[in-house]
């Protein structure tokens, strides 16, 4: 009877250790999980803006132009020219860091696991102790040694 409920409360207590560790770890995803959807929202403007001045370019390309006007264009384009390169730089400065909030969170998602595996572990470990406790009456001593050693 002992052992049937030391048995059942070291289930129970490894149950609620679970339910903490889950909750824990869901309030440690919360910020890298809202800095990588801000991320994606400023990706997905970055690709709009770069989207409008492409098309500004394709619009302007259609008219009919003049010697000054040629110059006038030319200049602009050099200025869209840069102002493409600047965000296609943000655009790969900021997949970088979101590559980093989820490898962040793929590390927090195997310290989770690797958690959880040791507490089973410990459970599973204890477990066989109190079964071979109650097998043997309670006559258990667990020394370092060899099976070929005498005792």
């Amino acid at each position: 009877m002992f052992y049937n409920m030391k048995m059942k409360t070291l289930y129970r207590n490894l149950t609620e250790v679970k339910a903490r560790l889950l909750v824990t770890k869901q309030e440690i995803l919360k910020v890298p999980y809202e800095r990588i959807r801000n991320l994606f929202h400023v990706l997905k403007e970055i690709e709009l803006e770069l989207h409008f001045l492409k098309s500004e370019e394709d619009l302007e390309k259609h008219e009919s132009e003049t010697e000054s006007d040629k110059d006038a264009r030319e200049t602009k384009a050099e200025e869209e020219r840069s102002a493409v390169e600047l965000y296609r730089s943000k655009q790969r400065a900021i997949r970088e860091k979101i590559k980093r909030w989820e490898h962040k969170c793929s590390e927090i998602a195997y310290y989770h696991q690797e958690s959880l595996e040791r507490m089973k572990q410990t459970a599973e470990g204890t477990v066989h102790r109190l079964l071979t406790e109650l097998e043997t009456g309670g006559n258990v001593r667990f020394e370092d040694g060899l099976p070929s050693c005498l005792w």
